[in-house]
């Protein structure tokens, strides 16, 4: 099918950008993507970053952020192994470490990066 644009030259249609498999099935695919590890932990250095003078549990983070709990941890677990984070009885915060990295983030001008 060929659509005419007002001039009178024909314009066609664009072809999809995907298409689904004839075995496709809506019912069983997730309505949403989980987050990739590294965004996980960039709110994660973020929310520690804002919250700097007290230490946050997984739970607060989990609910602060809107993301599963496990994803929390798992984010968790890679900052501290990056030694950006520290982990303490009361919970979680930047480490000396971390807090320059996130300042240097929040100050940059591109912070996007």
């Amino acid at each position: 099918m060929i659509l005419e644009e007002p001039r009178g030259f024909p314009v066609p249609i664009p072809e999809p950008l995907f298409q689904f498999s004839k075995s496709y099935n809506p019912s069983i695919v997730c309505l949403f993507m989980s987050p990739e590890l590294e965004d996980v932990s960039r709110w994660l250095m973020q929310v520690l970053y804002d919250n700097y003078d007290r230490c946050v549990s997984s739970r607060d983070l989990s609910v602060h952020l809107e993301i599963d709990e496990t994803q929390v941890l798992e984010g968790l677990n890679h900052l501290i192994e990056s030694e950006l984070v520290e982990s303490q009885n009361s919970g979680y915060r930047l480490s000396g470490k971390g807090y320059s990295a996130a300042y240097q983030r929040v100050t940059s001008f591109c912070p996007h990066l």
